[in-house]
């Protein structure tokens, strides 16, 4: 058998994230695999940058264009680094593909963390945004 190369997707993966609040609820998504409502958003491809996997991200998640306003936290976890931007919506332009489509409160966040209902790359982002840091 002969040693392959590994392609640089075969050693660690990025993803991006989007994180919108809108009169004090965050924008949060189920996909059909995953267990945990979270925040929109996925890998990277190879040759794509930042910004517009981001963009092409959201809009398959949510059916929304979006502006990207600032980057407000990265979080690694073993091979995989998670890109968290702070964003705004524009226009609904498509229709969804997730499950479950849902804007959550302070409270809802909070009974989330205390429930150990939401994913790795979320928890510190929830954590400031229930302790104000996005009022």
């Amino acid at each position: 058998m002969k040693n392959r190369v590994r392609e640089p997707a075969d050693l660690f993966r990025v993803s991006v994230k989007g994180f919108v609040v809108k009169d004090g609820k965050v924008l949060l998504v189920k996909e059909k695999e995953y267990k945990n409502l979270e925040t929109p958003g996925g890998k990277i491809e190879i040759g794509e940058s930042v910004e517009d996997a981001l963009k092409r991200e959201f809009l398959e998640e949510t059916g929304h264009k979006i502006n990207i306003i600032r980057p407000i936290y990265t979080y690694n976890r073993y091979d995989y680094i998670f890109i968290m931007y702070l964003i705004e919506l524009k226009k609904k332009v498509l229709e969804p593909d997730v499950t479950e489509i849902r804007w959550a409160s302070k409270d809802e966040i909070k009974r989330m963390l205390k429930n150990n209902e939401t994913d790795d790359h979320d928890v510190k982002i929830f954590t400031n945004f229930v302790n104000g840091e996005f009022d």
